[in-house]
């Protein structure tokens, strides 16, 4: 059996690319109930849907998904389109998954709902406990003995920590190295859902903003939008470059800082933003790449294994790329664990480590200022889009022949 600390999106696709194999999973999860995910939407690469309809999950995501047809450069302060990367047919044609947007509520639902219907079905398969946390792990030759804060403890074949970006088990990983920890960068992020209807009564003749991806991109910070709810509603983030800010990803923004920090940015843009009466922050965190995702009988996925900065909109896929490559491993050699985590690792680490560094770059490019700003917004208006999409077929067209998954029951 296979314990994963954490239900969140990596432990929940985790567990459900676990059983698709037969193999049985317990789920501990420290919170009772969802966190509150208000106003946060996700965007998902073909990467990361193929591993949701791989799972059996089409259905489900065409229920509360958007499509968006490009993702739209912007200028910030002038409104100005610098490129248009196509989306819709094209990316699902290329890759064999379309580009998503939803809730992250949404994403995290169904994932559940699959999660609790395995459960109901083969209760051997799949056990999902909520209100208790891994306090202590023994990690011997012949499997793992995992203690929980309630005094359980559970023995298992390997023990996955999908507890998040302040994982307690990436602890155990890292040799509690502080240095390999989450680290505040002077980056602040905001958040809203906008009705569609409501954004549209801003002008009605520009519906792009409704069912395309946008970022609009100045030295001062930059916000993206894109439609959620399947085109229903426009989730909006504002980052703000330059800003720290205590609180948690459900700390409350006052509408009144969020404008202020849209000054810089085309009136058209503002008008429709001041339409959101509510907005939450938080903080945001980068970390150092990890020299191992796996230690003994120990393994790592999502924000626990690899924190990442939102600027390439990846860290869900990544999350489900490492669920479904972590269950394949184990699949394969269920008999040599040790050798399936080394497999795990020679996959994804490397993988992972250039998404952060890329998302951390593309932040440094979106809040670019003065000559090196002109040179960006040049480039982008005389490069062919599909020729800037082509930037990320690495990203967009996993899995490669030799990360080709093993098909399970699909539920």
């Amino acid at each position: 059996m296979i314990v994963i600390a954490g239900a969140g999106i990596a432990g929940l696709a985790c567990a459900l690319a676990c059983a698709d194999r037969g193999t049985p999973c317990h789920i501990v999860e420290p919170r009772k109930a969802q966190a509150d995910e208000a106003g946060a939407g996700i965007q998902l690469g073909p990467n990361g849907v193929g591993v949701l309809q791989r799972l059996g999950l089409t259905a489900a995501l065409e229920a509360t998904a958007a499509t968006p047809n490009a993702i739209r450069l912007m200028q910030g302060h002038t409104g100005q389109t610098l490129s248009v990367l196509p989306l819709g047919a094209v990316i699902a044609a290329k890759f064999g998954a379309p580009y998503l947007t939803l809730l992250r509520g949404d994403l995290h639902r169904l994932l559940r709902d699959a999660v609790e219907h395995a459960a109901r079905h083969d209760p051997g398969l799949i056990k999902l406990e909520r209100g208790v946390s891994v306090v202590g792990v023994g990690d011997r030759q012949e499997g793992v003995e995992v203690t929980l804060s309630d005094g359980q403890v559970i023995a298992g074949s390997v023990l996955i920590g999908a507890d998040g970006l302040w994982s307690c088990v990436r602890g155990l990983i890292a040799y509690g190295d502080a240095a390999n920890g989450p680290r505040r960068i002077a980056k602040t992020a905001a958040r809203t859902v906008i009705p569609r209807d409501l954004w549209l009564s801003v002008s009605s003749t520009d519906a792009s903003g409704a069912v395309d991806v946008h970022a609009w991109l100045d030295r001062s910070g930059h916000v993206v939008h894109y439609p959620v709810d399947q085109g229903r509603a426009v989730a909006v983030v504002v980052v703000r470059n330059g800003e720290t800010t205590a609180g948690d990803y459900a700390s409350e923004e006052t509408r009144e800082a969020v404008l202020s920090a849209l000054t810089r940015f085309a009136p058209a843009l503002q008008a429709r933003l001041a339409l959101a009466q509510r907005w939450r922050k938080w903080p945001l965190f980068d970390a150092r790449p990890l020299p191992a995702l796996t230690r003994g009988r120990i393994a790592l996925i999502g924000d626990a294994a690899h924190p990442v900065l939102p600027f390439l909109a990846q860290g869900a896929s990544m999350a489900l790329e490492d669920a479904e490559a972590l269950a394949q491993a184990l699949a394969a050699r269920p008999s040599d664990v040790p050798a399936a985590l080394s497999r795990y690792d020679e996959q994804r680490l490397q993988r992972t480590a250039k998404l952060q560094r890329a998302a951390a770059q593309n932040g440094r490019l979106y809040h670019m200022a003065g000559l090196p700003a002109w040179a960006r917004d040049r480039a982008l208006r005389l490069v062919p889009a599909r020729r800037l999409l082509a930037r990320y077929d690495w990203l967009y067209g996993w899995p490669g022949p030799s990360e080709s998954p093993t098909p399970g029951s699909t539920a």
